[in-house]
Parts: C-alpha cells; sequence; structure tokens
C-alpha cells in the first residue's frame, strides 16, 4: 500500500494507481476533459494538472496517468495549479467560444472572456473519439491529422472510410458535441468524417437498425446470444415480454 496526501489529507491506496483514479476514490475533485475510465489515459487536454512534491522537488503532473508513489504531496486546488487550469481554459474558450461545455467549466474558473483571438472550433483534440476507436471499436477509422494550428481529427485524406463501422462511439464520448451523427431511412452520415454507413433492418419488424460490421462485432462478442443484435429495441422487449408470459403460465401450471 501506498500513503500519499492529497490537499492535506492523509490517503491510503494501492500501488499502481492514478492519482486521478484515488482522488475520484476520495470524492476530491479533478477536473477532466479528455479522460475516460474505460480508456487508457493520456494528459491530452492538461486540465487535470496538479501540484506535486516528493521530497524536496515540487513539479506540476497530470493526475490523470501520473502514478502515486509513497510520500507523495499532492495539491489540487493551490493558487498555482487555479492560474494553470485557468490559462489552459483561456486557451481552450478561445479556440471553442460557441461550446457550452467549455464555457460553463471556464466560468466556474472565472474565466468568460479570453484574451486572445476567437476561433470558430468544436473540436478540443483530446482524443477521445481516436481512443475509443481503436481501443474499444477496434476500427481505428480516424486520427489525428497534420500538425500545429492545422491539427485536426479526421480520416485519412478526408475520404470516406472503409473501416468505420457506423456504431456512433466517437460521438458518443465527445465531450464537445463536435461529432455529430446524422441518420437517414437507410443510412447514418458521421460527421465531420465525410463517412456515410449503410444500415441494416431489424429482422422482426424491418426498421433500420446498425451496420452489417456493427453487428457482427457485437454478436461476436455475446456468443450464443448474438442473435438478439439483429432486433430493434423494441421488438427486443415484445421478445422478453412474451418469454416472461410463457414462463409465468408454465410455473403456475406445474
Amino acid at each position: 500500500m501506498i500513503n500519499l496526501t492529497i490537499d492535506d489529507r492523509n490517503i491510503e491506496a494501492t500501488e499502481g494507481l492514478t492519482i486521478l483514479q484515488v482522488a475520484r476514490r476520495e470524492n476530491i475533485y479533478i477536473p477532466t476533459l479528455c479522460h475516460h475510465d474505460a480508456l487508457e489515459p493520456s494528459g491530452a487536454c492538461r486540465l487535470c494538472t496538479v501540484e506535486v512534491t516528493v521530497g524536496k522537488r515540487t513539479r506540476f503532473v497530470t493526475a490523470c496517468n501520473y502514478v502515486i508513489m509513497d510520500g507523495m504531496d499532492v495539491k489540487t486546488t493551490s493558487h498555482e495549479v487555479t492560474e494553470v487550469r485557468k490559462m489552459i481554459l483561456e486557451l481552450l474558450l478561445a479556440r471553442c467560444p460557441g461550446v457550452k461545455a467549455i464555457k460553463d467549466l471556464a466560468k466556474s474558473y472565472g474565466v468568460e472572456r479570453p484574451r486572445f483571438e476567437l476561433e470558430n472550433e468544436t473540436c478540443i483534440l483530446c482524443g477521445l473519439c481516436v481512443r475509443v476507436c481503436a481501443e474499444i471499436v477496434g476500427a481505428r477509422a480516424i486520427n489525428l491529422v497534420s500538425r500545429g494550428v492545422d491539427a485536426r481529427i479526421d480520416t485519412p485524406f478526408h475520404l470516406p472510410s472503409e473501416v468505420c463501422i457506423g456504431c456512433g462511439a466517437c460521438a458518443a464520448i465527445c465531450p464537445t458535441g463536435s461529432i455529430q451523427l446524422k441518420y437517414t431511412e437507410d443510412k447514418v452520415e458521421i460527421k465531420p468524417f465525410n463517412t456515410v454507413v449503410d444500415l441494416r433492418k431489424c429482422v422482426s419488424c424491418g426498421k433500420h437498425l446498425a451496420s452489417e460490421e456493427q453487428l457482427s462485432l457485437v454478436s461476436g462478442k455475446l456468443g450464443r446470444l448474438g442473435g438478439l443484435v439483429l432486433l430493434c429495441g423494441d421488438c427486443k422487449r415484445q421478445k422478453e415480454s412474451v418469454a416472461l408470459a410463457d414462463g409465468a403460465r408454465f410455473l403456475k401450471n406445474t
């Protein structure tokens, strides 16, 4: 076990945990934008910066991917930490002035008008969409392309992706709403990635359900229950209701 201090609280934690994991367990708030518990941490947004002292050395680190050490002293709300986060939020607000999640978070730190030139972006390049596509879905349909001020998340050469399965995980995990799914009767378009995926129909009612690739992926993970993915939500519930009713009648007659 590791003994450390966070905001003057003596804490005992399991070796190998990160500062963010321990802080959340102890209900100590550290803001994040690029972190999700299901994904490997990356420290991309730097918003979880904290002040760490070990021995005589003090430094600023990202809590999401910094592993705890015995005797470590962590400050999450010191003046210096707050100033670092305010600067990060000011830069993010200048990049994405119309994004509500950024505006709300910046306001909580007293940042309402950035000093920098305003842009018209919605993506903060946190990389959550890239990581969920690679680590969870396994498609690797998108990535960070270009460098510097031209950096963006996109498909290779901004061409329609041949490996995207249209699952929408990228849109679901995006903290700013930059990725949008546009459904038509038999297709889903993933914006801004210039990709359109055909949807398969529910085998029971004929309602468009999901892409062939997505259904195959989920079916493979479910094993003998894989056939359920071919049904829409309404048909699944109807099938379950019939099964429950049959079971009740069987118990009543035995």
